[in-house]
């Protein structure tokens, strides 16, 4: 209750800084129909089921509301390590330790270091769902991803697994002939067999109490991470340092999969797709192809 409040404010917060805060860039926005906007500045990237006008158009239109916003100027650079989320995300950092069970009908969680400038919001790591981690490429090799029931060792080992077992500190493969334990820091690449991408993907759109077509947003950042969900809020910030006051604005972000919200530099964020609780990817694993190394 407290994290919607908060992004209600946020909104709020967001329309009277909009006047004032401007990204400059060459920005595109999609519409439904395959209407393209253009625009040099970017008052905020608009928030999942919030009102936001540009060039004449209002982007949360029920008939023709906004697909996706880019600022083609920027490319992305995803390199390792990144972890790859079942529903087509993406986490830039590394596993450190899983948490301890949360009961038979509860998942495990494992411990991501955030590679910076992804932040958690009140802890040193960030803690995600086992059972929604899709890949971990620690340090991957060139190329495609490799296939489900993949593992590559730091010493240069391939393993084929039936299945895996999380530890406290690493992994537990099962292959054709014997479980071999591994810790987390002996891991270049690991593709996790039978993962449900659909509830994944499905569950994404069953957080979500908006009836607008932009319910939902899918987050992509300059470093690669690529971040859904639909309770995302806008916060200008204050520190001090030797007297002199710096004011930045931060996204936090909450996706279905992670315990607590993300923070986001706004310029770390240069693309921003939209959808409706009621609609999903065609494919699950439609960022497949951006989860390669």
């Amino acid at each position: 209750r407290f994290f919607f409040q908060r992004i209600r404010l946020a909104a709020i917060v967001a329309a009277f800084l909009g006047a004032v805060s401007v990204r400059a860039g060459d920005f595109v926005a999609w519409l439904g129909d395959g209407t393209k906007l253009s625009s040099r500045t970017l008052t905020a990237w608009p928030l999942p089921g919030v009102t936001y006008r540009w060039d004449g158009h209002e982007l949360a239109s029920d008939h023709n509301p906004v697909r996706l916003i880019y600022d083609r100027r920027t490319d992305v650079g995803l390199t390792p390590p990144f972890i790859g989320l079942a529903n087509g995300d993406i986490l830039c950092g590394r596993p450190t330790r899983l948490t301890s069970e949360r009961g038979a009908s509860q998942p495990a969680r494992l411990c991501i270091e955030l590679t910076p400038p992804l932040a958690p919001l009140t802890r040193t790591d960030l803690e995600v769902r086992t059972d929604r981690i899709w890949r971990l490429a620690i340090a991957p090799r060139p190329g495609a991803a490799p296939p489900p029931g993949t593992v590559f060792l730091t010493d240069g080992r391939r393993l084929d697994v039936r299945a895996i077992r999380w530890r406290e500190a690493g992994l537990a493969l099962l292959t054709s002939t014997n479980i071999v334990e591994v810790r987390f820091d002996e891991l270049a690449d690991v593709v996790f067999p039978n993962v449900d991408m659909m509830a994944a993907v499905l569950e994404d759109n069953l957080w979500t109490n908006e009836t607008t077509p932009t319910a939902l947003a899918r987050l992509q950042t300059a470093s690669g991470a690529i971040l859904t969900a639909s309770r995302v809020s806008r916060e200008q910030e204050q520190s001090r340092t030797r007297g002199r006051v710096t004011q930045s604005t931060v996204y936090y972000v909450q996706p279905a999969w992670a315990e607590q919200p993300l923070a986001i530099p706004e310029q770390e964020i240069i693309r921003v797709g939209y959808r409706a609780a009621d609609e999903a990817p065609l494919r699950s694993e439609e960022h497949t192809s951006e989860l390669q190394s």
